[in-house]
């Protein structure tokens, strides 16, 4: 894998994707801007570097629709501190005053992109989606390592346009971590997978469990194996079609164990202020 400090990015538009997807609130302020701040130093390496930056993300699931209170224009505040530069901003993530904007950017300068989920095209990697996010750069880098798993246009489909791709830093020192935890870990090794669902985690959760002694499985995701169980779930997410998969997860014979949930919180409806309450997962 080659990543950016390897590559020499004097008088290049390098595009940036990140991971800018932070929490926000009603008003769409920033409640956590972890996020942006590890993204920092890859678009930093750029401009000192002598390239300047076209930074997309994404930001929740607008699903392909201009959405105002999920714009990557809060970012902007956020960088610029960061940065200690004007971050330029357009209200959109191609098309003809995008692409002026990028023209126009010199050495040393950040151009953030709109929200690339308000196309639908992002999502279903749109192949001329592809080709217009990349027109916009010389160097395409991956910066986004909660995504890189996606074959989305900014995550797979315009990096096929680029002779000069690599990888950021967030994803350098993901590796770096992996490689270290995993190929000559400290015993016992247990890791802890959450979220909504198995079926973005299953590859992972099949090759961990070949290495790890215990594996922890949280949030949504348990439903699925809870259900394979034999046990009610109520309305709660489940992916069906992962049943059996669950079952094999769990029932083959491994030195790896397993380790699910043994209460949950119930309730209702998934809403602020309704009754809840904590029982046993039987």
């Amino acid at each position: 894998m080659k990543f950016i400090d390897e590559l020499n990015l004097k008088g290049k538009k390098v595009f940036i994707r990140a991971d800018l997807d932070v929490p926000l609130d009603d008003s769409g302020k920033i409640t956590d801007d972890h996020r942006v701040r590890c993204a920092a130093p890859t678009i930093q390496y750029v401009i000192a570097n002598g390239g300047s930056a076209i930074v997309a993300g994404h930001m929740g699931r607008p699903k392909g629709k201009k959405v105002a209170n999920m714009s990557t224009i809060c970012v902007v505040p956020v960088l610029e501190s960061l940065l200690n530069v004007k971050v330029k901003h357009v209200d959109d993530c191609v098309g003809a005053e995008v692409e002026a904007a990028a023209e126009k950017l010199q050495p040393g300068e950040v151009l953030i992109l709109e929200n690339l989920r308000f196309h639908d095209a992002e999502s279903n990697n749109d192949p001329e989606f592809s080709r217009q996010l990349a027109a916009l750069a010389d160097v395409y880098v991956n910066n986004a390592f909660a995504t890189a798993h996606r074959a989305h246009a900014s995550t797979y489909g315009m990096a096929q346009f680029f002779k000069e791709k690599c990888a950021g830093f967030v994803i350098k020192s993901e590796m770096e971590f992996f490689n270290k935890s995993l190929k000559n870990p400290q015993r016992p090794l247990v890791a802890i997978f959450g979220g909504a669902k198995v079926s973005s985690k299953l590859k992972a959760i099949e090759n961990v469990k070949k290495l790890a002694d215990a594996i922890i499985v949280g949030g949504a995701m348990a439903n699925t194996f809870f259900k394979a169980q034999g046990l009610e779930c109520g309305k709660s997410l489940v992916e069906d079609d992962l049943l059996e998969t669950a079952k094999k997860i769990l029932n083959e014979e491994s030195t790896c164990k397993i380790i699910l949930p043994i209460d949950v919180v119930i309730a209702n409806k998934l809403e602020k202020g309704v009754s809840k309450k904590t029982v046993k997962v039987n």
